[in-house]
């Protein structure tokens, strides 16, 4: 049936995105340049389950490791993907995203220069992050954000980048992070006011909690519901109504996304 094709199609390309990480982890090793793997794929290295599709391999470099790991996947064949936006706003991307065919598949590495657009309101320390940071599987030049920060990427991934379009992936993740890790919430709270994120997170936990039950201490919940704007929080609440669940999305949704998307930047800035 189609869901199994899909998940063997799944486990196949994964092996071979795997392989050219491990490629490039290997060429960055040998220059002692660090990254920060994200998304599903920190996930995928630190937990070790295929538990969803990945799309693609996304990388945070520090800003003046930036040139080099670019200059490391070009000589891995890879070419960039400049976008119609990229070409427009170069000075305001956080990421590039660099593409080939390997085995029969395309490969695209996302390289990320940062986690939010240069003009916002939050107060993201990347030093901390990066200082915080875990080494996976005993390699210190491939690395994931600790737990609490892992937690704080995905409420902005979910909100502040997507806008909630195809929202349930990432809920998943948070999931799975409030279940399979030992959270510090007290240190997870202090965080999200110091990164003034509390809105964010205030509402991804909130969804999770809606959606799958997952227990979150109520006095975490409290905490950060007492430092967010109530105004904020109730415009989240609007923005995300019946759209979690989508699958597909018509012109209509595509339009309204691309306004909310334009819309979050400015309301965050």
């Amino acid at each position: 049936n189609k869901l199994e094709k899909l998940f063997y199609f799944s486990l196949l390309r994964n092996s071979v995105l795997k392989k050219e990480l491990r490629r490039l982890t290997e060429k960055l090793k040998e220059k002692k340049i660090q990254v920060i793997l994200l998304k599903g794929w920190a996930l995928k290295e630190v937990l070790g389950e295929d538990f969803l599709f990945q799309s693609d391999i996304d990388l945070l470099a520090r800003e003046e490791d930036f040139p080099l790991v670019e200059t490391e996947l070009e000589e891995m064949g890879y070419e960039k993907k400049e976008t119609l936006f990229y070409k427009l706003f170069k000075d305001y991307s956080i990421h590039i995203p660099f593409i080939k065919k390997s085995d029969s598949f395309i490969v695209d590495f996302e390289l990320h220069r940062h986690l939010v657009f240069p003009n916002n309101s939050f107060n993201l320390d990347m030093e901390k992050m990066w200082y915080n940071s875990k080494s996976i599987n005993g390699n210190k030049y491939l690395r994931s954000f600790c737990h609490e920060d892992q937690l704080i990427h995905f409420a902005l991934h979910l909100i502040y980048s997507h806008s909630f379009l195809l929202a349930l992936p990432n809920l998943i993740r948070i999931k799975k992070i409030i279940e399979e890790w030992n959270i510090n919430w007290n240190k997870l709270t202090e965080k999200a006011i110091d990164f003034k994120v509390c809105e964010i997170l205030y509402h991804s936990l909130f969804l999770t909690q809606k959606l799958f039950e997952v227990k979150v201490p109520k006095k975490a919940m409290e905490k950060l519901k007492k430092h967010s704007k109530k105004e904020t929080l109730s415009l989240l609440k609007k923005f995300n109504e019946n759209k979690i669940f989508k699958i597909k999305f018509n012109l209509q949704d595509n339009l309204l996304f691309k306004w909310e998307y334009i819309f979050f930047r400015f309301y965050f800035t």
